[in-house]
């Protein structure tokens, strides 16, 4: 069985922080050659979101906004794809099985 780290390549990672929280915006490639752009919150409040695109282009041009309206409600990027502060992610079966 495939699991999701295996059908997906990070394109690009961004975690941003304000105070107490951290939210990482990540795009990968899919294996169908789509591009899927998610954002993930390290809290228990932060609500996941998830959006599929086309073309790496148009998922590039989502991220750049999402990351324009973070900054202008005052977070502050923190670690740029797979740099060591960046938190790592975990494939769901993975999560299930640690």
């Amino acid at each position: 069985m495939r699991t999701w780290r295996n059908e997906s390549e990070c394109v690009v990672r961004w975690t941003f922080n304000r105070g107490n929280d951290l939210l990482t915006c990540q795009i990968h490639r899919q294996a169908n050659g789509g591009f899927r752009l998610s954002i993930v919150p390290y809290s228990p409040k932060g609500m996941s979101a998830v959006q599929n695109f086309g073309s790496i282009f148009s998922a590039l041009q989502r991220h750049a906004a999402i990351a324009a309206e973070l900054r202008q409600a005052g977070w502050t990027v923190v670690a740029y794809s797979e740099t060591p502060q960046t938190p790592t992610t975990q494939s769901l079966p993975d999560a299930i099985a640690a």
